[in-house]
């Protein structure tokens, strides 16, 4: 009887964690259908009308969420990257890059997001599952830097350009700024989303203190990336043992 008792105390926490499985899992990537996936819908606001909240998921268990406080006009926009774990009861859960839960959501059979209305409604808040993922292309987008070698990109007065990058895809061709001065070169794209950088030639004006050694860290991290990757609205370079040495967004104008 002791042993059955000591038995089920093992069994019992394996039991819960089968419940929060990995994304990784077959059965995961059933309930969520096909990834990666895109979402979007409303959420409620305290102090703006509405939240618009764009969602996207990927198989390996990765998320991009955007989200627009709305009214009236844009007020703010918040970017986050982070995981997301789905229970055998359809529950989704949202992490930022931290662990910290985002948001619970429950996986309904159209493959739509639901979360019970704040306001006591019947209606539930919904992220609607788009008929395709929305992803960007890597070339002939402008991609503004936000990290490079781990740290925020903040641009201030000292810089004279933000800094960015544009790989113009008729020539193979690099153009940018580092921040402080113009960037130019060539690039070549292989197999498994290979990248090489070529020799990048740049303007000479003399740097603010403050934007030089992020120029630098930028010009580095582009020189040392092997491969590329796209979430959502994001590219993330790495070098050739997989880690993110720059991380850019796009930006339409």
């Amino acid at each position: 009887m002791k042993g059955m008792i000591r038995l089920v105390a093992l069994v019992a926490p394996l039991l819960w964690l089968a419940g929060c499985s990995p994304a990784s899992d077959a059965g995961d990537e059933n309930m969520l259908g096909e990834l990666p996936a895109s979402y979007r819908g409303n959420t409620p606001c305290a102090d703006c009308n509405a939240i618009r909240e764009e969602l996207a998921l990927f198989a390996d268990g990765a998320l991009v969420l955007e989200r627009v406080y709305l009214g009236p006009g844009e007020t703010r926009r918040d970017s986050i990257r982070g995981s997301w774990l789905l229970n055998d009861a359809r529950r989704l859960s949202l992490h930022d890059a931290a662990g910290q839960l985002v948001s619970d959501w429950q996986v309904a059979e159209n493959g739509d997001l639901l979360m019970p209305a704040t306001d006591g409604s019947e209606d539930a808040i919904r992220l609607v599952r788009l008929p395709q993922y929305l992803g960007e292309p890597l070339e002939d987008r402008y991609w503004r830097l936000l990290e490079v070698g781990g740290r925020a990109v903040e641009v201030s007065e000292a810089f004279t350009r933000e800094p960015h990058l544009v790989l113009h895809s008729s020539e193979l061709r690099v153009a940018g700024s580092n921040g402080c001065n113009r960037l130019m070169g060539t690039y070549s794209l292989g197999e498994g989303a290979r990248i090489d950088f070529g020799e990048l030639a740049s303007t000479r004006r003399a740097c603010h203190p403050e934007v030089a050694d992020m120029a630098q860290a930028f010009e580095k991290a582009l020189y040392s990336t092997s491969s590329w990757r796209i979430l959502a609205n994001h590219l993330e370079l790495r070098n050739e043992a997989g880690d993110v040495v720059a991380s850019l967004e796009v930006v339409h104008f």
